[in-house]
């Protein structure tokens, strides 16, 4: 079974190597990143706040990239009956899932590492990197992190943005599970998806307001709780936070910090949604109708 994996997941690397969508949409992340390290960050930003910067935007154009080709991965194929070609040889649908699924994985991975290259290189090239110091006439010269202490920062920010971007991906693959037109899936997966940052941000503007117009109400309390609480569900934000931790720590804010209850939730919240998307889709997948 594992061999036989291995061979569909080359099958499916190829696959998507030949499809000219593909590199339109990374195409555009990459150049996202690009634009926003050349010509988006201002000369008052340091080094780590530019590549910050450069990195948010490049990940959210590729998180959207990854959603649409997560939702065509299997409705390209339902569309276009080749899915029932395939699965008329002795592959077990579960195995043809899972190598997509390892397929779109390797993929994020590639296109994260080319993100990241691309936004360390133009930075580094434009503005340099270097110890965090004080820029204005009251602390000019004052190193708040060294640059040691900032490649470990900018490692770690890096490395939680992974789950998130999977889960992004995964969450276009349970959509292509579930329809079969590949306009429509794509249509699907970026009306769910896209709405939720939305949601996130209502939800802030939410509980900012009844703390101020309740003020200590026990009551209003628990509502400001709740809204929070269902807050920290919506997975858009956990791909900005990472970066936004970042920018504040090259701004040189001494309270910035990878805290560990909000890294245990931007660990958290995206591995639900990852496995979540890929064990229904599995599901639903292993049981739907495709060979009549």
């Amino acid at each position: 079974m594992t061999r036989r994996v291995l061979n569909l997941v080359r099958v499916e690397v190829f696959k998507l190597s030949r499809q000219p969508l593909v590199y339109v949409v990374l195409g555009l992340a990459i150049l996202v990143t690009c634009l926003t390290a050349l010509l988006g960050a201002p000369s008052s930003l340091s080094g780590f706040q530019a590549l910050a910067r450069s990195w948010q935007f490049g990940t959210q154009a590729a998180a959207v990239s990854l959603l649409i080709l997560g939702s065509l991965s299997l409705a390209s194929e339902t569309n276009q009956g080749t899915l029932r070609t395939v699965l008329t040889r002795p592959i077990a649908r579960s195995e043809l899932f899972a190598a997509k699924a390892v397929a779109l994985l390797l993929l994020s991975l590639a296109t994260l590492a080319v993100i990241a290259v691309a936004g360390i290189v133009l930075v580094g090239v434009q503005k340099g990197f270097g110890d965090v110091t004080g820029v204005s006439t009251i602390d000019k010269g004052y190193v708040y992190y060294r640059f040691a202490a900032m490649v470990g920062y900018t490692a770690e920010a890096l490395a939680l943005s992974i789950l998130p971007l999977l889960a992004i991906g995964f969450f276009g693959l349970l959509v292509s599970a579930f329809v079969e037109n590949a306009g429509a899936a794509v249509a699907t997966a970026v009306l769910l998806y896209l709405p939720l940052g939305v949601v996130a941000e209502l939800s802030k503007v939410a509980a900012q307001w009844i703390s101020a117009k309740l003020g200590q109400d026990p009551a209003a309390g628990r509502v400001v709780e709740l809204v929070r609480t269902l807050a920290r569900w919506v997975l858009n934000p956990y791909l900005e936070y990472p970066f936004d931790i970042l920018a504040q720590l090259g701004d040189g804010i001494t309270t910035a910090r990878f805290r560990g209850g909000e890294v245990l939730y931007c660990l958290l919240v995206p591995a639900t949604y990852l496995v979540v998307s890929a064990t229904v889709g599995l599901f639903h997948f292993r049981r739907k109708d495709i060979l009549v």
